[in-house]
Formats: structure tokens, C-alpha cells, sequence
């Protein structure tokens, strides 16, 4: 019997090899043979690092994901299947786990620009002549079915001129977590025309390369290309010449690399990113002052370098624009920084994580090293908060679950994930109150309703928000969630007006509330004073309370 289990043994260690070796071959034929295994993750007490940062109405936690220290002015990051893809400005590609806050190491070729090329050529010697300005930009990564794909901008040297490319690989994962295999680096777009040196003193300015990448919808990219200081100032302007790449914001084919421009006169867009409802938002260096927040609309012109808010560096009037400061003859930012605060990427607030930022925009910077968050209403807006963080952010996300991450370089080299902590409101012992901050939880939105649920939302945070949350707490005013699931009156901790207390039996429903906000009938008399809302708006905003 002994002999036998030893035999059977045997046998099923032999076969699980023998499956696992042709799997493994398998594998390995569809990508080329190329091995991207993990190596190790980083110990987590050596690179996690904690902090809190209290800011106007609630107090951020950032947590610090130390990465290997690299110089540089580009690279970025992607969220995909719950980890953080990252590209730094010299092309090493990266992983990071927000969850266990590791990072997950190992190797892949980095993306193609053919560096030691470049460092031949007569103008390296040249002291203004500067390498960080030849970079990878912008990382986008998705996934479909066991899938990674993951596109990134970059420069690319050749024959004594400058591209711009967009290029991607493939990453399958493997049978064990966090094993992978990949394929090589391949051009989905090479951007026109190849930028060449006018002479031994010619200045590269890849500084201006734009380089952000977003989900169009499941087909297209959304690419930005800087003008590379190919403003008309010593030769001609790429922005505003529709036969250049340059100064524009394509939309471009994921499969086959075809093209459009999606709009034109733009300098340096370093943030792209489409809300909730579909609106794209655009972030943009100025010269000096100007740095922009544009809502994209295709086919808009945007007026660069016609028109600019900002001036020439020195204290010189920028030329091409006959009033300085004017932006009247093309679509005007929504919003422009004077001075300039080095706008970095955005990103925005829509899981329900940070209640007290519903819907508002956040955008990163680089000069500022700090986080700028935007309070929005109808397409313009009503106040900013700066938020200091201490280092300089190149780009911004938000995770599934709510939390932003950030991507901060050079000699402060990390991913920073930032969540919330509490509200400013909250007592210093939280389970001694019963204000205590939660998460909004959101029913599924229909995709019908979407649209009219996201209006509804802008309408709550422009008539309701001043008084009413939607997270649970009762502060000046009842909680909103789950309004039509109780009775009128009946949050225990808020003394309501006696109209309102004599309908305490009663169930709320969309024509009670609709009552209620126009002040008609059993509402006369309550407390709260009359809004002027429209039918429509009032639509939106009843269906964006039934999904809270």
C-alpha cells in the first residue's frame, strides 16, 4: 500500500509538470518568447510612509510609495485591473499595488527612442541643449479579457531629427499573480513632420510635447501633441497649420493608428480627461501666465499662439496678440492661472470617496507642487482650494474605489495614494459622535439615465450642497441618500418645522418632493425657503436622489 501511494505520487507530480511546461510554451509562442516575471516586491515598512494633510473641509491621508529615484520631465501613470501602471520620462516601465502599497518589479525593454543615437549627434554639445526635454510623456493602459494593453507618447530620434510617436505593447497575465509575458514595443503613430535642428545652437523643445492619452470610447484615443515651441516667434506656428501634427489633440484609431485632429490651437496640453458626463477637460501650460482649463469641444480652435492670457518670458508682450491679455477671437479657457502654477494633469471626484469634493475637479501641479481643487458649476468655476503636497506632481488619477494617486519625479520619486481620513467637521474621537463620514454609495445608474443623473448632480451641489449631504451626516440640514426610502421628519438627530412634523406618517415620493422644493401645497409653510429651478432641472435632480 505504501508503495502504491508513493507511485501515485510520482505520477501526479510528473503531470502537473508536464501541463504546466506546455502551458507555460504556449504562452510564450503567442508573445514572442519575451519573459516579464516578477522579481520581488519591496519590503512595505522600508517604503511606506504616512501622513495627513487637513485642507478646507476634510483631512487627506497620503501614503508614499517610494520608487527608484529618476530625473526627468515626463512619464505618467494608468490605472488598470486595480494596479498603477507607470512609464518614467526614460521609458522603464513600472508597477505599483495600491492596495498592499508595494511595488511589483520586474523587466520589460524600455520604450523605443533611440537614445544613444541621439547622443552623437553635434548639437548634444551644445550647453542649451537640454536632454530631459527628450522623454516619454503619457502612459495609457486597459485591459480586455487577460489582456493589458499599453499605449505611451514619446520622442523618437532619427536621421538627425525629432518624432513624436505614439507606441504600445501587449502584456497577457500568467497562471500565478502577478506573472506576465509581453511583446515588443510597437508605432501605432508617428506624428508630422520630423522636427530638425537648424543648426549647432538649435534648442530641442520637447518641454512643450503635450503627451496625455485617454479612453475616447472603446475604439479611439484621445492624444494631445505640444507645439514644441514651434510658436512663430523664429519660425513658423505648428498650432494653427492644419498640415502639422503639432499644437493639436487627436483622436486616434487603437487598432490601425489613423487619425483626425479633434481640435487645434494648443500649446502644451498636460491633462486630458473625460468626467462623468462626458465633458472633456483639458489642462494647459501658458507662457508666462496663462496656464488654462479648457472644456474640448471638437473642432474648436483654441487660439494658440494667437491668443494667450500670458507673456513673453523677460517681461516681453507676446507678439502675435495685439491686445496682451485679450482672448476674445477663439473658444476662451474656462479658467486661466495668472501667475502660471505649472498645471500638471486632473482628474475628478466620482466614486463617492470624498463626499465634500462631489463632481469637483482636481488638477495637479508642477510649480506649485501642490493639488488645486476646483468647485465647478455649469461649466465655470466658483472657487479654488490650493493643497499643498511638497513635491512636484506629474500626473493624477482616480482608483475605482475613490482614492487619487499621484505621480510625483525627480529626487521625490514616488506614488502617492491619498485618501480620506474624515471631515474637518468630525470630533477628534469619532466613535464619540454621531456625525460620522462615510462614503455615498450610488444604486447602478441605468446608461439612459446617466446623463440626467450627472445633471441632477450639479444641480444638488449648486442649490442643495450648502445645507444638505448625501453621505449619512446631518449637519444644517437632514442627509439627502436614500430620501425616498424613509418617512418626512424622520432623522432622529434634526428638529424639523412643525409643518413638516405633521406629515411625519408620511412616505416621501417624487411629487411631495417636488412640492416641497416649489412650496405648493402641505409645504407652504415648511421651513426651508423657495428655489427657483426649472421643470428639467428639478427632473435631474429628483432622479439623482433615487440612485444615492
Amino acid at each position: 500500500m505504501i508503495v502504491t501511494t508513493f507511485k501515485h505520487k510520482i505520477i501526479f507530480i510528473i503531470l502537473v509538470f508536464v501541463l504546466g511546461m506546455f502551458f507555460y510554451h504556449v504562452n510564450r509562442q503567442n508573445f514572442k518568447n519575451l519573459k516579464l516575471a516578477v522579481t520581488s516586491r519591496f519590503n512595505n515598512s522600508d517604503h511606506e510612509l504616512s501622513r495627513e494633510i487637513k485642507t478646507h473641509l476634510i483631512v487627506l491621508n497620503v501614503k508614499t510609495i517610494k520608487l527608484d529615484e529618476f530625473n526627468g520631465r515626463g512619464g505618467g501613470i494608468s490605472e488598470v485591473d486595480g494596479k498603477i501602471f507607470y512609464v518614467t520620462p526614460y521609458g522603464k516601465l513600472g508597477i505599483v499595488d495600491p492596495e498592499n502599497l508595494t511595488e511589483i518589479e520586474f523587466s520589460v525593454p524600455p520604450v523605443p527612442m533611440n537614445r544613444n543615437e541621439l547622443l552623437k549627434a553635434v548639437f548634444i554639445g551644445n550647453k542649451d541643449f537640454n536632454m530631459e526635454f527628450f522623454r516619454v510623456a503619457g502612459i495609457y493602459a486597459e485591459k480586455k479579457l487577460d489582456k493589458i494593453k499599453v499605449f505611451v507618447t514619446h520622442h523618437f530620434y532619427t536621421e538627425n531629427c525629432f518624432q513624436m510617436k505614439v507606441s504600445y505593447l501587449d502584456i497577457q497575465t500568467g497562471f500565478l499573480p502577478d506573472t506576465f509575458t509581453a511583446s515588443e514595443w510597437q508605432e501605432l503613430v508617428t506624428f508630422q513632420p520630423c522636427i530638425k535642428p537648424k543648426n549647432e545652437r538649435w534648442v530641442f523643445g520637447g518641454y512643450a510635447a503635450g503627451g496625455r492619452i485617454v479612453r475616447f470610447d472603446k475604439d479611439f484615443l484621445l492624444v494631445s501633441v505640444g507645439d514644441h515651441e514651434i510658436d512663430g516667434k523664429s519660425q513658423e506656428a505648428f498650432a494653427q497649420d492644419m498640415q502639422k501634427g503639432y499644437g493639436k489633440i487627436w483622436k486616434i484609431n487603437k487598432i490601425n493608428g489613423q487619425g483626425e485632429i479633434f481640435v487645434s490651437g494648443v500649446r502644451n496640453s498636460q491633462g486630458l480627461f473625460i468626467d462623468h458626463s462626458g465633458k472633456i477637460w483639458e489642462t494647459e501650460h501658458g507662457p508666462r501666465g496663462g496656464d488654462e482649463l479648457n472644456l474640448i469641444k471638437k473642432g474648436s480652435d483654441y487660439g494658440w499662439p494667437q491668443q494667450t492670457y500670458g507673456i513673453y518670458y523677460g517681461n516681453e508682450p507676446w507678439h502675435p496678440n495685439k491686445i496682451q491679455g485679450s482672448h476674445k477671437l477663439f473658444t476662451q479657457p474656462v479658467y486661466a492661472w495668472l501667475p502660471s502654477i505649472g498645471v500638471s494633469n486632473l482628474t475628478q471626484n466620482n466614486a463617492g470617496r470624498f463626499s465634500l469634493w462631489s463632481d469637483d475637479l482636481i488638477v495637479s501641479t508642477l510649480q506649485e507642487e501642490s493639488l488645486y481643487r476646483l468647485r465647478m458649476g455649469e461649466n465655470r468655476v466658483i472657487y479654488q482650494e490650493k493643497i499643498k503636497i511638497g513635491s512636484r506632481i506629474r500626473d493624477i488619477l482616480t482608483l475605482p474605489d475613490g482614492r487619487l494617486a499621484l505621480f510625483t519625479t525627480r529626487a521625490d520619486s514616488a506614488v502617492l495614494i491619498i485618501d480620506q481620513t474624515r471631515n474637518i467637521f468630525d470630533k477628534a474621537n469619532i466613535a464619540e459622535t454621531e456625525q460620522v463620514a462615510y462614503p455615498v454609495k450610488v444604486k447602478t445608474v441605468p446608461e439612459g439615465l446617466q446623463h440626467q443623473f450627472a445633471m441632477g448632480r450639479e444641480q444638488f451641489k449648486l442649490r442643495c450642497s450648502a445645507c444638505h449631504q448625501v453621505n449619512g451626516v446631518t449637519m444644517q440640514a437632514p442627509s439627502l441618500n436614500g430620501l425616498f426610502a424613509r418617512k418626512i421628519a424622520s432623522v432622529s438627530n434634526f428638529t424639523y418645522s412643525y409643518t413638516l412634523q405633521s406629515m411625519s406618517d408620511t412616505q416621501w415620493n417624487r411629487k411631495l418632493f417636488r412640492e416641497l422644493l416649489l412650496r405648493t401645497n402641505n409645504f407652504k409653510g415648511a421651513g426651508m425657503s423657495k428655489i427657483s429651478i426649472s421643470d428639467e432641472q428639478l427632473k435631474n435632480l429628483i432622479i439623482y436622489l433615487e440612485y444615492i
